[in-house]
């Protein structure tokens, strides 16, 4: 909810304060939105796409790290400005380039990786809000006996979130931002694993009730 909220929030707030966009898109990714809009994506070679596929793997998980590590810190107000700030390009994104009639092309280029990646921004953050939630509503218990209480639960979600940024990395390098695969392709990709995370995540480890 606070990720496709913010996303929802930012792409109707620019019809109404297109200025705003400076606010949600730091400086270092205007360049970026830029060849969004245009809807195109140079051709990289094999050595390249490997070094983009490095550079996701590192990059990536870090900043689920410290999406779900920060909770503990800030009582979980920065996990949720990460994932709302992310949301908010994700919808600030889909804003320009509808204005250029390309959102399929958006989406379709984001699909692929985004349904690994966001899923593991969104566990992430939810390992952050588990430990902030144990700082704010301790009950009984001290502050401290609170969060080690929630620290194995919150450190199995970050772990997720973080591998499912490995899974995301070569994805996002070798085909999602591949100009020579079809968008229709990608797209069907993304339907596919979506189905299976979903799969996942609702059936493995439930316990079945005795025949």
């Amino acid at each position: 909810a606070l990720f496709f909220g913010s996303a929802l929030f930012a792409f109707l707030l620019l019809k109404t304060y297109p200025d705003a966009r400076d606010f949600f898109v730091p400086p270092q990714f205007q360049s970026s939105l830029r060849s969004w809009t245009e809807g195109t994506f140079e051709r990289r070679t094999g050595s390249e796409n490997l070094q983009m596929a490095g550079f996701y793997a590192s990059n990536n998980p870090m900043a689920a790290v410290m999406t779900g590590a920060a909770g503990a810190a800030t009582f979980g107000l920065l996990s949720v400005w990460m994932v709302f700030t992310n949301g908010a390009l994700v919808g600030v994104l889909s804003h320009e380039v509808a204005a250029k009639n390309r959102l399929d092309y958006l989406w379709s280029s984001i699909a692929p990786h985004g349904v690994p990646e966001l899923s593991g921004l969104i566990i992430s953050g939810s390992a952050g809000l588990l430990l902030g939630w144990s700082l704010l509503n301790p009950g009984r218990e001290s502050r401290s006996e609170s969060l080690r209480r929630a620290g194995p639960d919150a450190i199995v979600l970050l772990a997720t979130g973080v591998l499912l940024m490995f899974v995301a990395a070569p994805i996002e390098a070798f085909f999602s931002f591949n100009p020579a695969v079809p968008g229709w392709l990608k797209t069907s990709v993304a339907v596919v694993t979506l189905a299976l995370w979903l799969t996942f995540w609702t059936r493995y480890g439930r316990e079945r009730d005795p025949a």
